[in-house]
């Protein structure tokens, strides 16, 4: 499966605003991504992006299956307490993670679950767009 991501990984884009988000909120708040991804493949993204000084780390899929444990590694790793952690994510699946590891969580609808299906997971906060993404930091 994670050969398939990297035969795929050029066809990957970003959501229409984003790069621009990522930017803005990079100059504030650490950027950690967490994915069942393998950090390859984010990496390539990020660099075809010019965004790789923007993001403090990766934790792919390679270094832990479990996006639980991957929260509570970047808590240990940065010291970050869990008032300050928003994982943002765009299933139910990410929503139910987040909960599980104490933090806040912030539900996209432009990804692979629509507004009803996250609802369902009451997130702490739900955003329609990249832009309504960064209007939550400012």
């Amino acid at each position: 499966m994670a050969k398939d991501f990297v035969e795929y990984q050029h066809k990957i884009k970003s959501f229409r605003g984003m790069i621009e988000v990522i930017k803005k909120l990079s100059q504030e708040n650490m950027i950690i991504i967490v994915s069942s991804n393998i950090s390859e493949v984010i990496k390539n993204f990020l660099k075809e992006n010019k965004l790789e000084s923007h993001v403090k780390d990766i934790i792919g899929i390679e270094k832990e299956s479990s996006k639980v444990e991957k929260i509570k590694q970047s808590k240990r790793k940065y010291g970050i307490d869990n008032e300050h952690i928003f994982y943002i994510g765009d299933t139910k699946g990410d929503i139910i993670e987040g909960k599980k590891a104490r933090v806040k969580t912030i539900a996209v609808t432009w990804g692979y679950h629509n507004r009803d299906k996250l609802r369902e997971e009451n997130p702490d906060f739900i955003v329609n767009s990249p832009k309504e993404l960064l209007k939550l930091f400012l």
